[in-house]
């Protein structure tokens, strides 16, 4: 067989392949995007500096679209008929980028590969971003820590550790998200 006629070969095979994976039946789930709702805040002066957010670093087991669930300590597993609209990472800096936004008080805010000469950095290294079950119920739990950097002399400037879980209504995932 000559080549042309082994690369066409090939390429039917795995258009085959395509089409069986095409037919089968696959199940579907809820596409979750969380909407941002600030309380108002105490007015405080307004900064002229720009604030650029790094997509947090996580685990593997976060970085994805499936919403995260911990059915017991150390056990990670997933919802099957639900996915965030963005991986975890992305989701929670957009929500960020959002939020800084909205509040009006930092001069320029965006995402760090945007382009924007940003004067400070806020690096996040994404701890927890699931549901979990205990045995007072369900709850949504989110945990990181966060590190602002002077962007000239690449120093930390403030530190800070989240830590917020809220009680879920029931443990089904519409409930827990």
């Amino acid at each position: 067989m000559n080549r042309p006629m082994h690369w066409l070969a090939a390429g039917a095979c795995l258009l085959l392949g395509a089409c069986a994976t095409l037919s089968g039946k696959h199940g579907t789930f809820s596409v979750y995007a969380p909407q941002l709702s600030l309380p108002q805040q105490a007015s405080t002066p307004a900064v002229d500096w720009q604030l650029l957010i790094d997509r947090p670093r996580t685990s593997a087991a976060l970085d994805t679209t499936h919403i995260a669930i911990m059915p017991r300590p150390a056990v990670i597993e997933v919802f099957p008929e639900a996915r965030w609209r963005d991986p975890a990472p992305d989701l929670l800096r957009s929500l960020l980028v959002q939020a800084f936004d909205q509040d009006g008080r930092i001069g320029g805010v965006s995402a760090t590969e945007s382009g924007l000469n940003g004067d400070y950095s806020l690096a996040i290294e994404l701890r927890d971003f699931q549901a979990e079950l205990a045995d007072g119920g369900a709850r949504a739990a989110i945990r990181l820590s966060a590190k602002l950097f002077d962007r000239r002399s690449n120093r930390i400037v403030a530190s800070q550790a989240f830590d917020q879980e809220t009680a879920a209504a029931g443990s089904d995932v519409a409930s827990a998200v």
